[in-house]
């Protein structure tokens, strides 16, 4: 028989960065297991978003969803933590785990500067 020290996060929803696969997809899938409805954050994998989400939601259903945003978009932020709330009614964990594809960074670069870079380009005047 399970008490509610079993699921010390039930009522709580999480939001997971970069959820969907390797370490992330661990993480949702600890805060799932202490109770907390969680959405999965993905860019590019939504195959295995879908998949995660379909397990979660077997064992409890409506506890997980997944949402596709591009979190180098600064303008699309208010709307996937919007689209979080507007899901499950509420966000108190946020877990920061997207990486960014260091395909993208240019020599001697580091993460921080291409992220700095983006911003800036993205700031420029069309």
């Amino acid at each position: 028989m399970s008490n509610a020290a079993d699921f010390p996060l039930a009522g709580r929803c999480a939001l997971v960065t970069g959820g969907a696969r390797r370490l992330g997809e661990a993480i949702v899938r600890k805060l799932h297991a202490g109770g907390a409805s969680v959405a999965v954050h993905h860019r590019t994998s939504g195959g295995e978003a879908d998949s995660l989400i379909s397990e979660l939601n077997a064992i409890r259903t409506g506890s997980a969803a997944a949402f596709a945003c591009d979190l180098l978009e600064v303008e699309a932020l208010p709307a996937l933590i919007a689209d979080v709330v507007a899901r499950f009614g509420r966000l108190d964990i946020l877990v920061n785990n997207a990486s960014v594809s260091y395909t993208h960074l240019r020599a001697h670069e580091t993460v921080l500067d291409l992220v700095c870079r983006l911003l800036l380009e993205k700031k420029k005047p069309s």
